[in-house]
Parts: structure tokens; sequence; C-alpha cells
């Protein structure tokens, strides 16, 4: 799994680059995901396949906020994890670390 740690904020890539198709995302309920991707995922219990298999039943039954959830995670990709925005971030540390002399 590629992870990146900055700051005390660990980040999936791979949660990150899914989120940039609009599909609707389930994914294990630890904190730092609650913290990022709280309203734009559903989130179920580690290792609990009857919480998972009642969240994909609860997607299937609900097609309008499987398309509400994908458009949501776009727009924070887009909004915070973009190459874009990203950039920004790696020049601060970049500016950072010349200005330490490091």
């Amino acid at each position: 799994m590629n992870i990146i740690k900055f700051k005390n904020n660990i980040k999936t890539i791979k949660s990150i680059r899914v989120y940039g198709f609009s599909l609707p995302i389930i994914m294990s309920d630890f904190k730092y995901r609650q913290k990022i991707f709280g309203k734009c995922a559903l989130l179920v219990k580690h290792y609990n396949p009857k919480d998972i298999a009642e969240k994909v039943l609860h997607l299937l039954d609900n097609p309008d906020r499987m398309r509400k959830m994908g458009k949501g995670r776009r727009k924070l990709v887009e909004d915070k994890y973009s190459w874009e925005m990203e950039s920004i971030k790696l020049l601060e540390i970049d500016k950072t670390l010349y200005l330490m002399n490091i």
C-alpha cells in the first residue's frame, strides 16, 4: 500500500486515486479515514463481513446516494488532493527545507 506521512496525517494514495473516479467507496472505519473521507464514503467495522454486506446492499438500494457520494468525492479530490493542490504543498515543503539549509 502506498502511504504518505506528513505532519501526522496519513493518507493512502490508493484511496485518493479511487475518489477521482466518482464511484461509491466502502472502506474500513479507521480514525484518519473518518477525518479525511467521512461524508464521502461508507465506513465499515474492520473485518466485519456483515457490516460490509449491509453497506453494499444499502448502496445498491440507493443509487442517488451513490451518485452524490461519487460527486462529493470527486470534488474533494479536485479541491484538496489534486496534483495542482499537492504541488502547492510540495513547493512549500521545498521552500521550508531551503530556508533551513537542508
